[in-house]
């Protein structure tokens, strides 16, 4: 029997056993997946050496050990990889999948993967990436997420954005990332540049970045159950063609959904991303490529409001 967990703290709200466990039964593999709690750091560790020891293919890692988990692995970049893609997680400097092989682990980062094919399943790839080539990008956030997301925009050889910003409460935090993503732009693209800058989130630098942004994309926990507080978003000046994605999925429909929403905005949400993120890590664990279906987000939404 396969066995593969989610490492986290908190933990208790993952999704994550859901879309496991119902792909192991639909592809009729003997196997489970569960939700594990670490209390800190090195509790972590002892939660890996057991899983090792208990022969289990490899584990997912959430909230707030992407980055320690980076640090524990053996290897970076699953087996057979590309070289940007190792380059990619090097950069990075965080992992959510890691395969045991061995006694051995290997890290991956599949959060990409999550937040491009969750985009392209709710408006298209071509639509997509016509807010984002050489356009107006917006990210609310410096945390783990924006970071990946910010350096997969800026990394992207072939559609680079135009100008990047980074609207975040924390001034450092978000001047680090901007150092880093300049670094990498200068590198990968000396001929196209992409304009990063960053400002501080409140309501006034909402707007005005807003104003002519082509994608804005939230980053941070505002919205979500029991996460920080809304600001007052206002898209009335806005482009129509402003597209917003949140990586927020409880609830299904935040407050800046819903605000996009009315201005008849085009809105992308966050449960595409935690289901899509979840097939490479599947098959690296189960060994197959699961199929993404109309009942997995079913499943996925009724749970969302019923356990709220």
């Amino acid at each position: 029997m396969k066995k593969a967990a989610v490492i986290g703290n908190p933990i208790a709200h993952s999704r994550s056993p859901i879309i496991h466990n119902y792909w192991l039964k639909k592809h009729g593999i003997e196997g489970y997946y569960e939700a594990i709690k670490a209390e800190d750091e090195k509790d972590l560790e002892k939660v890996i050496t057991r899983l090792i020891d208990e022969g289990y293919s490899g584990f997912n890692v959430t909230t707030p050990f992407k980055g320690k988990a980076f640090d524990l692995c053996d290897t970076i970049g699953i087996q057979n990889s590309p070289q940007d893609h190792r380059k990619y997680l090097v950069t990075t400097k965080a992992v959510n999948s890691v395969k045991i092989k061995n006694g051995k682990l290997f890290g991956d980062n599949t959060d990409i993967f999550g937040f491009y094919n969750g985009a392209f399943h709710q408006v298209g790839e071509i639509e997509f990436s016509k807010a984002s080539y050489e356009k107006k990008v917006t990210i609310l956030g410096a945390g783990g997420a924006a970071r990946t997301i910010a350096f997969s925009l800026v990394d992207n050889q072939k559609a680079p954005p135009r100008q990047l910003t980074i609207l975040n409460r924390s001034h450092e935090r978000a001047s680090l990332l901007c150092k880093n993503l300049n670094e990498l732009s200068n590198y990968n693209l000396p001929s196209k540049s992409v304009n990063i800058k960053h400002r501080d989130l409140d309501t006034e630098n909402f707007k005005r970045e807003t104003k002519d942004c082509d994608l804005l994309i939230n980053c941070t926990t505002m919205g979500m159950d029991g996460g920080a507080k809304e600001l007052n978003f206002d898209f009335a000046n806005c482009r129509e063609s402003l597209v917003v994605y949140d990586i927020v999925y409880s609830p299904i429909e935040t407050g800046l959904l819903k605000k996009a929403n009315s201005r008849g905005l085009r809105t992308i949400k966050g449960l595409g991303m935690l289901i899509y993120q979840a097939v490479p890590a599947f098959n690296s664990f189960f060994g197959v490529w699961p199929d993404v279906d109309d009942d997995i987000f079913s499943l996925l939404e009724e749970d969302l409001k019923v356990r709220k």
